[in-house]
């Protein structure tokens, strides 16, 4: 069962229907009003979100046409704002009869049952009140969670969108189309042709099994048990760097949302944190949670390299002193935390060898 599914037999089994109607809605306590409201919000922000994933623009969509904005207009969704726009350009994507269904049950449920006057597609649930999203700042994150607590591990839209483009590489259709064809295909998910084929080469053709279980086309993202495989563990080179679904997540977060998803660093292996910790120094990345996890490790070995320095400082001019400091002063600078000029000067200065 897909995730959004289990959501809505939630909904079946305690309240009958998904959408209740005013007067099924005031016969709830509070307590109960809130926690089904709850429920449908992330109901259809699943729905909508993983069967036909556009990156995070579902919550700017507006229900009346906007000028260089996103707006649905009866069955037509018009997207002429999303990240890579000027590449593909704009599109114009058709919704299937179950999403426009669905819309149109929730938006009346929107005007009747809460008496609101929706102005977007995707709602939220705001200090007990329910409300449109004023911006897609950690929706990415938000989406994430809704699979936590609904299947108990996260799934960034990333993911899902890397989901859906392998299954449509493999599917039997796609070799007999030609470029132009394939490239109107990935376009209407808002992907290039290029970008959908590096990301399906890299990941989801990997040598090994996909760790989350792809079922096509109902795209249910539960991962089923394996029996251990008894070939031999796989191995790194530098050829071929099978990175996990984590890292692909944990990167495609920061360069969409430029934010850092502190549980999502923890899933990584120890190569792949030292990798992804490279490259936020070299590229400059600055956040809170990434300093804190970074500095969690190294910030012994910090300090341990600061207390020698201010033992040399007072004249102990111990060998061992000197040779535990240049080790210090290696694995930060392996590390990208001294640049090659500091370290440089670092080890003139304390007259490391």
């Amino acid at each position: 069962m897909s995730v959004p599914q289990k959501v809505k037999k939630i909904l079946m089994d305690t309240y009958g229907e998904v959408f209740l109607s005013n007067n099924e809605l005031s016969k709830l306590t509070k307590a109960k009003r809130l926690a089904y409201l709850r429920l449908v919000f992330d109901y259809v922000t699943l729905y909508l979100n993983v069967h036909y994933p556009l990156r995070l623009v579902r919550l700017t969509v507006h229900l009346r046409p906007v000028d260089v904005g996103n707006y649905l207009q009866g069955t037509k969704l018009h997207l002429n704002n999303f990240k890579n726009v000027r590449l593909i350009g704009a599109q114009v994507i058709d919704s299937d009869g179950s999403t426009v269904n669905l819309i149109a049950q929730f938006l009346h449920f929107l005007i009747n049952s809460l008496g609101q006057t929706p102005t977007k597609l995707l709602w939220r649930f705001y200090n007990n009140s329910p409300g449109e999203y004023d911006t897609n700042n950690g929706f990415s994150s938000t989406l994430s969670k809704l699979f936590v607590k609904y299947n108990g591990k996260p799934m960034s839209m990333n993911m899902i969108r890397h989901i859906v483009e392998s299954h449509l590489i493999q599917s039997p259709t796609y070799a007999k189309l030609n470029n132009r064809e394939k490239h109107d295909l990935h376009a209407k998910l808002l992907h290039s042709q290029f970008a959908a084929n590096t990301s399906y080469n890299k990941i989801a053709n990997r040598s090994t099994a996909s760790e989350v279980n792809e079922e096509a086309p109902d795209f249910s993202y539960e991962p089923a048990p394996q029996p251990p495989s008894p070939a031999k563990p796989q191995t790194r080179s530098k050829t071929h760097y099978a990175v996990s679904h984590a890292f692909v997540d944990l990167w495609h977060l920061i360069e969409d949302e430029k934010s850092f998803d502190k549980h999502v660093f923890s899933l990584l292996d120890e190569p792949e944190q030292d990798f992804m910790r490279y490259c936020f120094i070299k590229c400059h990345i600055k956040s809170r949670e990434f300093d804190s996890v970074y500095n969690e490790e190294l910030d012994g070995v910090v300090k341990r390299l600061k207390m020698l320095q201010g033992a040399t400082a007072i004249g102990d001019d111990n060998p061992d002193i000197k040779k535990e400091m240049k080790q210090l002063l290696d694995k930060l600078y392996e590390k990208g935390v001294f640049s090659t000029n500091y370290y440089t000067q670092f080890k003139r200065l304390m007259k490391l060898s």
